[in-house]
C-alpha cells in the first residue's frame, strides 16, 4: 500500500495509542452508568471528576468549571445561545469576528432571527482582529464578545489577552473558540481574562464526539440540553465515559508533549513555507507569518482551483484541505480568505496543510516536489494563466531585447573610444583590445546565438521555459561575465584610477540588475527557473557546471 502523508490535522487527528488504551476498559469492563449507585457505575463518577481536574489544570481553571459536551460545535452553540438567553435582561448585543468558525457564525445568524444584534468585526490582511474597531463596536447593551483563539483555516493567533482585557474593562463576558489552539499553545483562562472557552478532543489526538466547555464560576448560563441532572444540571444525557477518559488522557498527553512537539512542528512548518514560497511562483501565504499555529501553513496558488489541487494531491497519497473541513462540500470560496481581502478567483486556489507529530522533513520534501509539478500542470491547463504569462513575456521580450542591444552598442562605442584615446604603447593597446573584442564576441554569441532567437525575441504567445543548455549551463548569467571581461580589458587600454572607477561602477550596476532579474523577474516569467536556480550557479561557474556546459555543447 502506498504511504499516506496526512497533512490535515486541523480537520482531525489520529487518536493516540495511549488514549485508545485508556478508553477500551470503559467499553468492555467499566461500562456502568455514572449516575447509578452501584460500584461499577458510581466508580465512573470519580473517573469523570479526575478528567475534569486534568483539563482544568491545563487551563489554570477549577474542575467545577469544566463541562463535557459532544464537541467544539456544541460548546460554541451552548455558550452563545444560553448566554443570550441568560443575559437578555442586561442587553441584546454580541460582538464576534468575520473569520469565526461556522459554529459561531451560524449560531449568531440564528440569534439574529431571535432579535439579538450581532456585530462582525473585521480583520487585517493577516487575519488579526482590529482592536480599535472592536472597542468602537461596544455598546451599553453588549453582553458577550466571542473571538476564536486561533483561526482554523489560516492559523492566525489572535491577541486574546488584549481582547479579554477590553471585555473586562467594560464588564462584558468574553468567550473564545479554542478548538484549534488547545493542546497547541499554552492557555491560562485567568491570565487571558477568558470567561468561557470551547475545545474538541479529536483536534489533539483524542477521540471524536467529545469536547468541553469552560464556564467561569459565577457566569450565568442556562441548560442547552434538557432531560437529566448530569453536568451539574446544565447538560442532560448519560455521560460518555469512554470519550471523557479519552479527552482527559489526550489533554494530559498534549500538555506533557507540547514544548517538544510544537518546536518540531514550527521548524517543519517554516521549512514547508520557505520551500513553497521560494519554489512555486505566484503563491501567497495566508495568515500571519509568525503569530500562527505551530502546525499550520495555508497558501493560495494563483490560476489554480483548490478542489482540483486536492484531488491530484490525493492521487499522490497526500491529504490536505482547501479550507475548513466543515465546509468541504461548499463551492463557495472561504469566508476567511475573503475577509482578509483576497478576491474570489485567488481564494478559490487555497491549500491548507496542517502538520502532525509524525510528520517528517522527508514528508515535506515529497509534498513540495509533488506540489510543484501539480501546480505547474494545472496552470498549464489554465487559459487565465496562459494569457497572464503571454503578457509578462511580451513586456520582458521588449525590455530584454532593447536592453541587450543597448549593452552591445555601448560596448562597441566604449571600445572605439578606448582605441582612439589610448596613448599607451602599441603592444598593450593591441593585447587588451583583442581581449575586449573576444569578450564582446562571447557576449553577442551568448545573447543572440546561444539562446533560441525566435523563442527569446520573437515568440510571444506561448508559455516559456528558461534556456539551460550550452553557456547557460555554465552559470545563470554568463553574459555578465563577458560584459565584465570586456570592461576590464578596456580599463587595461585606458589605464588610470578615474577610468577604473567608471568601469567598476558599470560592472557593479549590471550586477545589481541581474540580481533583480534572478530574484524577481525570471522566477515569475520562466516556469522552470526555480529548478534552474537550484542546479546552476548564479555567476561563478563550478566544476559541475563546467562539465555540464561542455557535455551539452558536445551533445549539440
Amino acid at each position: 500500500m502506498e504511504k499516506i502523508i496526512y497533512l490535515d490535522n486541523a480537520a482531525t487527528t489520529r487518536t493516540a495509542p495511549e488514549v485508545l488504551d485508556a478508553m477500551i476498559p470503559y467499553f468492555t469492563e467499566k461500562y456502568g452508568n455514572p449516575s447509578t449507585v452501584y460500584s461499577i457505575g458510581s466508580q465512573n463518577k470519580d473517573v469523570i471528576t479526575k478528567q475534569r481536574e486534568i483539563i482544568a489544570e491545563a487551563l489554570g481553571a477549577q474542575s467545577n468549571e469544566i463541562y463535557f459536551t459532544a464537541g467544539g460545535s456544541e460548546s460554541d452553540n451552548w455558550v452563545l445561545k444560553a448566554t443570550a438567553d441568560a443575559y437578555a435582561g442586561k442587553g441584546n448585543h454580541i460582538i464576534t469576528t468575520k473569520i469565526e468558525h461556522h459554529a459561531i457564525l451560524h449560531s449568531c445568524e440564528y440569534l439574529e432571527k431571535k432579535g439579538i444584534e450581532v456585530t462582525y468585526v473585521g480583520v487585517d490582511e493577516n487575519g488579526v482582529v482590529d482592536l480599535e474597531e472592536l472597542k468602537a463596536t461596544i455598546r451599553p447593551t453588549t453582553i458577550l464578545i466571542s473571538v476564536m483563539f486561533a483561526n482554523n483555516e489560516i492559523g492566525t493567533i489572535q491577541p486574546i489577552r488584549e481582547i479579554g482585557e477590553i471585555a473586562h474593562e467594560h464588564g462584558i463576558l468574553f468567550h473564545t473558540d479554542a478548538v484549534q489552539a488547545f493542546g497547541q499553545v499554552p492557555i491560562n483562562v485567568d491570565e487571558y481574562h477568558i470567561d468561557m472557552l470551547s475545545a474538541s478532543g479529536h483536534k489533539f489526538n483524542g477521540p471524536k464526539g467529545i469536547g468541553f466547555a469552560y464556564i467561569r464560576k459565577g457566569v450565568k448560563i442556562r441548560s442547552f440540553i434538557h432531560g437529566g441532572a448530569q453536568e451539574r444540571k446544565r447538560r442532560a444525557g448519560t455521560e460518555n465515559v469512554p470519550g471523557i477518559v479519552g479527552i482527559g488522557t489526550a489533554a494530559a498527553r498534549a500538555m506533557r508533549t507540547m514544548k517538544e512537539r510544537t518546536d518540531k512542528e514550527i521548524e517543519l512548518r517554516d521549512y514547508l513555507i520557505e520551500r513553497v514560497m521560494n519554489e512555486i511562483p505566484y503563491t501567497k501565504l495566508n495568515g500571519h507569518r509568525e503569530k500562527r499555529l505551530p502546525n499550520n501553513a495555508n497558501f493560495c496558488f494563483r490560476f489554480v482551483e483548490g478542489e482540483s489541487l486536492l484531488i491530484m494531491l490525493d492521487m499522490k497519497g497526500i491529504c490536505g484541505s482547501s479550507g475548513s473541513a466543515c465546509t468541504s462540500g461548499s463551492l463557495d470560496p472561504s469566508h476567511v480568505l475573503l475577509a482578509i481581502g483576497l478576491p474570489h478567483e485567488i481564494a478559490h486556489g487555497s491549500l491548507r496543510l496542517t502538520l502532525g507529530e509524525d510528520t517528517t522533513k522527508e514528508d515535506i520534501d515529497y509534498v513540495v516536489d509533488c506540489l510543484k509539478k501539480i501546480v505547474a500542470d494545472l496552470r498549464a491547463m489554465s487559459p487565465l494563466y496562459e494569457d497572464f504569462v503571454r503578457k509578462q513575456n511580451r513586456y520582458l521580450q521588449k525590455f530584454f531585447a532593447v536592453g541587450t542591444i543597448l549593452v552591445v552598442l555601448s560596448l562597441f562605442m566604449e571600445l572605439w573610444l578606448a582605441w582612439g584615446q589610448c596613448s599607451h604603447r602599441i603592444g598593450r593597446m593591441i593585447g587588451f583590445g583583442i581581449g575586449a573584442m573576444c569578450f564582446l564576441a562571447l557576449l553577442i554569441y551568448t545573447l543572440f546565438f546561444a539562446l533560441p532567437f525566435e523563442e527569446t525575441y520573437c515568440e510571444e504567445n506561448r508559455l516559456r521555459a528558461a534556456y539551460t543548455e550550452g553557456v547557460y549551463g555554465l552559470c545563470r548569467h554568463p553574459g555578465v561575465l563577458w560584459f565584465a571581461g570586456a570592461y576590464l580589458c578596456m580599463w587595461g587600454m585606458f589605464g588610470g584610477w578615474k577610468q577604473g572607477i567608471y568601469f567598476l561602477l558599470m560592472i557593479f550596476w549590471n550586477y545589481l540588475y541581474i540580481i533583480f532579474q534572478d530574484l524577481w523577474t525570471f522566477p515569475q516569467t520562466f516556469f522552470n527557473y526555480r529548478e534552474y536556480q537550484k542546479n546552476t550557479p548564479f555567476l561563478i561557474p563550478n566544476k559541475e557546471s563546467i562539465q555540464a556546459c561542455f557535455y551539452s555543447v558536445r551533445k549539440q
